[in-house]
């Protein structure tokens, strides 16, 4: 019996930013703008919908590239 090897996860270089500024704003929705694919989601106060307040959004453009904008944080 022959068992399958796993192939080695590759390395990718990361770049996240916590995005914190107006300036910082704009250029996320300018790669945002331009980027073939991207993923968007959210981050709440709870998994209960009629519950959750928004407290931030994240984007990603590819694997690695990611922002946070924070939005209701204390």
């Amino acid at each position: 019996e022959t068992q399958e090897e796993t192939p080695p996860l590759l390395a990718i270089e990361t770049e996240y930013e916590t995005i914190l500024t107006e300036a910082a704003l704009e250029k996320w929705l300018k790669k945002l703008v331009k980027a073939e694919l991207m993923a968007i989601d959210t981050e709440t106060t709870s998994l209960n919908y009629m519950d959750a307040e928004l407290v931030g959004l994240s984007f990603a453009v590819k694997a690695g590239e990611a922002a946070y904008l924070p939005l209701g944080h204390d």
